[in-house]
């Protein structure tokens, strides 16, 4: 039996960011050039008109697009 673990140390620093796209498509195009350019990246979220809405209902202080 065996077993391999990979350890990651914490990253320095953690930051967010929100980005509004007219198209899912241009949206897309921006992750795939963030990617291939070797932005570290944990997670990307794709939120629709109504998920937005409930983001900033449930969130108002964070105002989001």
């Amino acid at each position: 039996t065996e077993i391999t673990v990979r350890l990651f140390g914490q990253p320095e620093e953690v930051m967010a960011a929100t980005c509004a796209f007219e198209t899912v498509e241009g949206a897309v195009d921006a992750v795939m050039m963030a990617i291939q350019s070797g932005l570290p990246m944990a997670r990307i979220e794709l939120l629709d008109d109504l998920q937005m809405r409930g983001m900033n209902i449930r969130n108002p202080d964070m105002q989001l697009p």
